[in-house]
């Protein structure tokens, strides 16, 4: 019998679009993309939110994960609203093929989600 490793590595988002200080497009997706395979069944628009910051309400908007890129795109149901900072959140109950949670600061205690904002052209 072979021997094999377990999977004990925690994912990360590797890379998160639009991000920064420079106003996008009304009409942008949103994407994050993962360190290592994703369970597609745990990137849900509960692990996956965009919302207007300082809200907590979610814009709607069609989520689709590709495992091939290991990247997940949240397309707005609507433009999204002139001159507004948003905030995209990837949560902890998004996991690897493996079952490990999400962990954005593997240094710091507990799991850690990713958060990132932008703003919006006005």
């Amino acid at each position: 019998m072979g021997s094999f490793e377990v999977d004990t590595t925690a994912p990360r988002v590797s890379a998160a679009t639009p991000i920064g200080t420079t106003p996008i497009g009304r009409g942008t997706n949103v994407a994050a993309t993962f360190s290592e395979a994703m369970d597609a069944a745990t990137i849900n628009r509960t692990t996956f939110e965009l919302t207007k910051a300082g809200s907590t309400k979610t814009v709607g908007a069609a989520l689709a994960y590709d495992a091939a890129s290991r990247k997940a795109v949240l397309d707005p149901n609507n433009s999204l609203a002139a001159g507004t900072r948003y905030k995209a959140v990837v949560t902890t109950g998004a996991e690897d093929v493996a079952g490990n949670a999400l962990d954005q600061k593997p240094t710091k205690a507990g799991n850690q989600q990713k958060t990132w904002t932008f703003t919006t052209k006005g």
